[in-house]
This record gives structure tokens, sequence and C-alpha cells, in this order.
């Protein structure tokens, strides 16, 4: 298991627990790019990805630490982005 793939299990281990950095890594690395920051909310999306669930990308607040609805929601939001590579 390489170190990036401990990152995120860890993540998914425990929710409650993240950094907005370790958010902002994790959507990097699936291709996002921060679209807007309104203040403290930052917008991620893939410019060259079409994810019906999330068509505009998703918002995740900057606080900490971040509240578990929005560690969840980049995970599956990674994790759609990360199934369309593998077609």
């Amino acid at each position: 298991m390489s170190a990036a793939e401990k990152r995120i299990e860890q993540m998914r281990n425990n929710p409650t627990n993240v950094k907005f950095e370790d958010i902002d890594w994790l959507l990097k690395q699936a291709g996002c790019q921060c679209r807007a920051s309104g203040g403290s909310h930052h917008v991620y999306c893939n410019p060259d990805k079409y994810v019906a669930s999330a068509p505009y990308g998703i918002t995740v607040p900057y606080h900490k630490p971040i509240k578990k609805k929005y560690v969840k929601d980049a995970l599956a939001y990674y994790d759609e982005l990360m199934d369309m590579n593998a077609e």
C-alpha cells in the first residue's frame, strides 16, 4: 500500500479528524482545481470530467476540523472521479 493510499484510508476510517489540507490534497490528486473561494468556502471541480451527482463540483468550507459530512462528500467525489479514470 502506497503512502497516498494509506492517507486516503485514514480519512475513510476517521472522518472526524481530517484537516482542510488533506481534503485539498485528495481532490487535487483526482485532478480537481479550486475554482472559487468565497470567503471560507472553496469550490473544487474537475474541468475535464462531468460528475452527474455534482455537476458544478463540491464546496468545502475551511474549518478546523472539517465536519464529517464534507469529508464523506469529498471522498465520494474522489471515488467517482477515480472510477472515471479506470474506464
